[in-house]
């Protein structure tokens, strides 16, 4: 059978496949041509694509950071205590360079935070503060083989584990709440988890377990999986390859340039998802975006992705846009995590397996456009981020969803993606206005608003008033498969006044839906520094045959 879902099977046990039979449950091959980002020979292209490496790279990142993590206040409180790095930070150049390492304390549970100053040159360490705080991060790879490492010893699952019969995978939550016996400030234990996947009939149940790193112990819960999620004998997604992701923080960017004939069009800065500004990452991340030499956007990435199931029967997620996960392209590096490929990429979406030869951002061209892509991992979901830059101006921020082996995704889910366009069409000192599309005519909006997409005519278009412009402004126009908010998704559409702190809602974040709306304060939008979000929502039902594309966007198209 061919797949209209995106997913290679539904496996089950044999008693249970008559069911699954039954119920139509797409199975098959990958998605179809149309629901992929593109397949086939990449078009000729007189265009000339430069990538040249910026500020740190993955090696200097990493001496770096032994540095910070030899200085004498930090022995002094991790020296004799059980703990690890998990995420990194780094950045701004020069004087202004900070950097910001996450480590957690396990025999305390609580994460410590060093922040300090690194010599302009980025070759040294100039100062470091420790801090503690009671958070919670998503788990390392280290953390998860650890904990794997517990579950092979285990009396219940040790012998399953090294035998094959169950092979162990990256569930979701990644981090299953666990509040400390004292609960003092929040505090809270560090449990893992794991999923336990059955590789025949007759071994033991799928499972998912926590693994409490704090007490190295293992804890089972009821119905055989945490409270957000389930664990049943059906699973949908194609085989999980289980391969390693990019660490938070592993360092990689570029300035990447575009040119046709000896003109320069495009140029812009290309930050790999890992390197990604914002709280949850925030996939390919571009800086500082100029068509023929006129800045159109500071910023344009996607800070917020999240996941809501009917019912609640598992979640609802706030996914991270981080960790990098591996697809085929083949190539060059040029960059630390961004590679010049020749040939087309093939991420999950077009190979239909989770399998890849490369992490990071791959660069392409395809007859007059230059697409950057990556694929992204969080548990079970793996996602594909993309921008196309046109010669003739046009921009097309795209955005794909699969997944690997699992419960969860059988059941009626909607994916919500958010991109921030950090407009500066004009330049940083012009302002922007926005205005709304009604069927008939423009309208402006003069004040801070959330909207929807109520009509299939609706669009947008932010525009400058600064004189000398080949191009006056864009026209955001949805995607014919980017859907429309339902309760949990908020909204479609947020056009704000720029404020430092606004990169994503973390600092406004509760629960696990956007809190965009908290950014709404009434300001004006009239003629000023223009943040535009837009949001895209796709629903993935397995049993459904008429399942839309799994790939969703709109087109910025300048005029």
């Amino acid at each position: 059978m061919t797949s209209r879902v995106g997913f290679k099977f539904v496996r089950g046990f044999p008693f249970l496949k008559v069911a699954i039979v039954t119920a139509s449950l797409a199975v098959g091959s990958p998605v179809h041509a149309e629901e992929a980002l593109k397949r086939g020979p990449l078009a000729p292209s007189d265009l000339v694509v430069e990538i040249k490496s910026q500020g740190l790279d993955e090696v200097n990142a990493k001496v770096l950071t032994e540095m910070a993590l030899d200085q004498p206040s930090v022995h002094k409180r991790l020296d004799g205590v059980r703990h690890r790095l998990l995420a990194s930070e780094f950045k701004g150049q020069g004087d202004s360079s900070e950097y910001s390492l996450k480590v957690y304390d396990y025999d305390h549970d609580l994460l410590v935070d060093l922040k300090g100053r690194t010599t302009p040159d980025l070759k040294g360490i100039q100062s470091v503060r420790v801090h503690e705080v009671y958070q919670q991060l998503n788990p390392t790879d280290e953390e998860f083989d650890e904990a794997v490492q517990l579950l092979k010893q285990d009396e219940n699952f040790g012998r399953s584990l090294l035998d094959g019969t169950l092979t162990a995978y990256k569930a979701m939550p990644g981090v299953i709440p666990q509040p400390s016996p004292a609960n003092t400030n929040g505090r809270s234990e560090r449990v893992i988890s794991v999923g336990l996947m059955p590789q025949r009939a007759n071994a033991l149940p799928h499972e998912i377990v926590g693994i409490n790193l704090s007490r190295m112990k293992v804890i089972r819960y009821p119905d055989r999986a945490p409270e957000t999620t389930i664990a049943t004998d059906v699973f949908c997604g194609w085989p999980n390859a289980g391969q390693y992701t990019t660490a938070r923080g592993t360092q990689g960017q570029a300035e990447i340039s575009i040119k046709k004939a000896g003109v320069e069009l495009w140029k812009f800065t290309a930050v790999r998802p890992s390197a990604s500004s914002g709280y949850w990452g925030s996939a390919v991340d571009l800086v500082n975006v100029t068509y023929k030499g006129k800045l159109m956007l500071s910023e344009m990435h996607v800070p917020i992705l999240n996941v809501n199931y009917d019912g609640n029967v598992c979640g609802p997620y706030r996914d991270w846009q981080y960790s990098e996960s591996a697809f085929n392209a083949d190539g060059s590096n040029l960059a630390s995590g961004i590679r010049r490929t020749v040939t087309r990429p093939e991420t999950i979406l077009e190979s239909g397996t989770d399998f890849g030869n490369f992490r990071g951002i791959a660069v392409y061209t395809d007859g007059p456009e230059t697409i950057l892509v990556t694929e992204l991992e969080a548990g079970w979901y793996r996602y594909i981020s993309s921008y196309s830059f046109h010669e003739d101006g046009t921009i097309r921020p795209r955005f794909g969803f699969s997944g690997v082996e699992d419960s969860c995704i059988c059941r009626v889910h909607h994916h919500h993606v958010f991109w921030r366009f950090d407009f500066e069409i004009g330049g940083h000192e012009a302002g922007n206005t926005v205005e709304s599309f009604d069927g008939s005519r423009w309208n402006a909006i003069a004040r801070e608003t959330r909207q929807y997409r109520e009509a299939a005519t609706q669009k947008w278009r932010v525009s400058t008033s600064a004189p000398g412009n080949e191009i006056k402004g864009y026209v955001v126009e949805p995607g014919e498969n980017d859907g429309t908010a339902n309760a949990f998704g908020k909204g479609d559409a947020w056009i704000l006044k720029y404020h430092e702190g606004q990169t994503d809602d973390s600092q406004a974040y509760i629960g696990t839906s956007n809190n965009l709306n908290a950014f709404v304060t009434g300001e004006s939008v009239l003629d000023t520094d223009i943040v535009f979000w837009y949001g895209a929502h796709f629903t993935h039902d397995t049993q459904n045959p008429d399942t839309v594309a799994h790939v969703v966007g709109p087109t910025l198209r300048p005029y």
